[in-house]
């Protein structure tokens, strides 16, 4: 994490890398009312103290009439000449992008003060993220929404559905109907510095359509406290107002580079007017967890220490404003790291922790499950609390089962998992994040490993198919760890899973037995693999990736592996009736339970194929919209059964 300190591993003591985020201390106060007819106001608010001023803090979200003591700032001309090759005026960064910001509208039930259930609407701004209709805006401009509309800069009004969000990031992914639309793109927000130029367009007060608001960046890095856990945000002079929220803030590159999203407003103590202070959410904050909000809905699987942290007030100058563990909740992460009441947090990992803020900061970084080492002081010494166990031998007996522990099982399992998405594409060794999941498909990313072109992976109990899932993750791990090790690596994943036989076959049978039932808990259930499954003879079985389905591929699926596997089902039973004619007594036992086995195969394997070649007919299309669950279901009598 940039703009922050870091720990000298070796020394155990903190580095300083630049200056200490400066903490915004907001007291939350949420201020709803709902007017018939009207827009009501539903902006979450604050109070800043600092020194002896106090001001009202609210997200540039709803409102419902225009401050007329309101200033907006001088604005620069328009006519103003880009200063830097690349950049645009102005006018025509406006003229360019103004067309990918939305406005938006929440109609959303609420309890008037009277008791009374009534419809309450509030407005805010968004961005067009892609030409199929992705907007991303505030969580607090959908908060608690019956219905949204959008609208274009056309005039076009369209319903929109709610993809994603997550309350403490205060980021919110929509969705409407269509495509081609003028969309904009994602730029940096690391590489702005103070004084860099930027521009907000939105929809100020609700009523000031695709308003133009120019200014710089005053700061970096300010916490910000609204209603909950503190949000890192970039401070700017750009005029921001109630209606402004979720809009993009852009570089004059043309790059959305932050989300605006609140704003300081009202007088000090002695009456002086408080303006020109902006903020917005950087964009590289956002961009990490969009591809989680596109398949989730939401953050899944945050970090949680399981401990209640507060900050010292100490007239000791060193331990003042620290943080330090009040609570710690039995069974919790933080209990099984050894943590006691009265520690004080310094460190998570590399993160420093000073304050509440930077401990939520450097939290954001990990998932449940993930490890990482804790730095504290006890008793005025320094420990170092690492949470991670080599395998389930190691875990002592009062934290087996907990979900805290991760074994080496657990990391082979997600190793494997990663290597079948690489496999279908989802992943790529060639580029960060997702590679693919959904939309067009970019081969440009990937040279490492090459997807499978059919997207359908046959899961065999011998060596029936070349591509069959076994023999890609042996040339995964080849490829990965080199040709030297392969052998040494195969067999570390083989003992971590656990089996009998060669490492290949331990492997082999990880995938037939227990691969999927490990991929429904670790996706809760909405597997983005299909499996399909003839029985629980193995007759046959086969992954594909639902981002990449086509109304082909059941069609593909019966006549290049179904079709094919019956014929070495056929094939081996000829073999194996040939050599039980002419086997001895001992032999022909062992070879007619291959037979019984075979046989048993074949049949299931038959009935199989006529309930893939009736779904096969009907070239089902699939909307990935409507879901995992609904689009599962449709193809239930061939896939799987979740459990």
């Amino acid at each position: 994490m940039e703009h922050n300190e870091r720990i000298d591993s070796s020394a155990g003591e903190p580095v300083l890398a630049c200056k200490r985020r400066k903490h915004l201390r907001l007291a939350a106060l949420a201020v709803c009312c709902a007017l018939l007819g009207g827009i009501a106001g539903g902006a979450a608010t604050g109070l800043l103290l600092q020194g002896r001023e106090r001001a009202a803090m609210r997200p540039a979200g709803q409102q419902t009439a225009v401050s007329g003591g309101e200033s907006t700032g001088a604005e620069p001309s328009a006519a103003r000449v880009a200063s830097t090759a690349g950049e645009l005026t102005p006018t025509q960064l406006y003229e360019r992008y103004a067309p990918c910001v939305v406005g938006v509208l929440n109609l959303s039930a609420v309890t008037d003060l009277y008791g009374k259930d009534t419809m309450q609407t509030s407005t805010g701004s968004g961005v067009l993220l892609t030409g199929d209709g992705e907007i991303l805006t505030n969580y607090h401009v959908v908060k608690d929404c019956t219905q949204l509309t959008v609208t274009l800069y056309d005039g076009t009004e369209h319903t929109a559905k709610l993809l994603g969000y997550e309350e403490d990031s205060d980021i919110a992914l929509l969705k409407i109907d269509g495509s081609g639309y003028r969309h904009a793109r994602l730029g940096d927000s690391d590489r702005l510095r103070i004084g860099t130029e930027v521009a907000a367009i939105g929809n100020p007060l609700g009523d000031l359509d695709y308003s133009l608001n120019v200014g710089y960046i005053s700061a970096k890095d300010r916490d910000v406290d609204l209603d909950g856990p503190s949000i890192r945000m970039m401070q700017l002079d750009a005029a921001i107002n109630p209606g402004n929220s979720g809009g993009p803030l852009f570089d004059l590159r043309g790059n959305v580079v932050g989300v605006t999203t609140a704003k300081y407003s009202g007088e000090t103590v002695t009456g002086a007017t408080i303006e020109g202070i902006g903020f917005a959410i950087p964009i590289n904050d956002v961009r990490e967890i969009l591809s989680e909000l596109r398949e989730y809905g939401r953050v899944p699987n945050r970090a949680q220490l399981g401990v209640m942290v507060g900050t010292v007030y100490s007239t000791n100058t060193a331990r003042n404003g620290r943080v330090q563990v009040r609570d710690v909740t039995e069974d919790s992460a933080g209990a099984h790291a050894g943590l006691r009441d009265g520690d004080f947090i310094l460190a998570l990992d590399d993160y420093t922790v000073r304050t509440l803020s930077d401990l939520s900061a450097a939290l954001r970084h990990y998932r449940g499950g993930q490890h990482a080492t804790l730095t504290i002081e006890r008793y005025g010494k320094t420990f170092r609390l690492p949470i991670v166990f080599d395998s389930k031998d190691d875990v002592p007996e009062s934290m087996k089962g907990s979900n805290y522990v991760r074994t080496m099982r657990d990391e082979i399992v997600s190793l494997i998992s990663y290597a079948v998405g690489c496999m279908f594409g989802r992943y790529s060794l060639d580029v960060d994040g997702l590679a693919y999941a959904g939309g067009e498909w970019d081969a440009s990313k990937y040279k490492t490993i090459i997807p499978d072109s059919d997207n359908i992976i046959p899961i065999c109990d011998d060596e029936y198919f070349d591509d069959d899932i076994t023999g890609r993750f042996v040339e995964f791990v080849r490829k990965v760890y080199g040709d030297d090790t392969l052998e040494e690596n195969l067999k570390f994943v083989a003992d971590a899973l656990g089996g009998k036989g060669t490492p290949r076959e331990v492997i082999r049978s990880y995938f037939l037995n227990d691969f999927y039932a490990d991929h429904l808990k670790t996706y809760q259930k909405r597997p983005i693999y299909w499996l399909f499954d003839s029985g629980k003879k193995n007759g046959f079985k086969a992954l594909c990736y639902m981002h990449r389905y086509q109304r082909d591929l059941l069609a593909r699926l019966r006549t290049d592996y179904v079709h094919e596997q019956q014929e070495r089902y056929r094939t081996q039973l000829a073999q194996l009736g040939d050599a039980i004619d002419h086997a001895s007594a001992s032999e022909r036992v062992k070879l007619t339970k291959q037979q019984k086995k075979f046989q048993d195969q074949a049949t299931e394997l038959q009935k199989y194929e006529e309930k893939v070649h009736h779904l096969a007919d009907q070239n089902i299309e699939i909307d990935l919209d409507d879901g995992v669950k609904h689009n599962y279901e449709l193809f239930a009598d061939v896939l799987a059964k979740i459990k």
